[in-house]
């Protein structure tokens, strides 16, 4: 597992199609000589916008993953917006479990959360629910025990206060 969030770089590039919002994210690790190498992206969309919605309920129910957005709604308030998480892959010469796919998640929704100044929901609607990586699966449960979760596949990012926080 990387020893220092100067190690990476995470690039994000927002674009909208129509009423959706997509944000893309791209780890890279830096080098000493200036070069850089990618480690992986993660790509998310605007679910939800919750601004001004005081009864989440029909849009949890809706939801690939409705436990797990009402326990994080019950524990922590409604948040401004839902992401899911569209696809998210890390390249094949990075090895799988040494803690880059976490590193990739825990940045993206910090910038997010910060780019939009706002409490945001995360779920995964179909990268973890409907796949078979088990790598997917491992990430999404640690993700849950990090966060004291009893049900995987969301994850809510409070608002930085301070917004100088380290990548990770």
């Amino acid at each position: 597992m990387p020893k220092s969030h100067d190690e990476y770089d995470i690039v994000c590039t927002h674009e909208v199609h129509g009423d959706t919002d997509f944000y893309r994210y791209d780890l890279f690790k830096k080098y000493k000589n200036g070069k850089s190498s990618p480690i992986g992206y993660i790509d998310f969309d605007l679910y939800k916008d919750c601004r001004g919605v005081s009864d989440l309920l029909p849009i949890i129910k809706a939801s690939a993953c409705p436990h797990a957005i009402h326990e994080q709604v019950i524990k922590h308030g409604n948040p401004k917006y839902i992401f899911s998480v569209g696809l998210a892959t890390l390249h094949d010469s990075i090895p799988k479990g040494k803690g880059y796919g976490e590193i990739l998640y825990l940045s993206a929704f910090k910038d997010l959360s910060s780019r939009l100044d706002a409490d945001i929901i995360f779920i995964s609607d179909e990268c973890a629910l409907g796949t078979s990586s088990e790598s997917a699966k491992f990430l999404w449960a640690k993700l849950t025990r990090i966060q004291g979760a009893t049900h995987p596949y969301a994850w809510y990012q409070k608002k930085p206060e301070d917004k100088t926080y380290p990548l990770y």
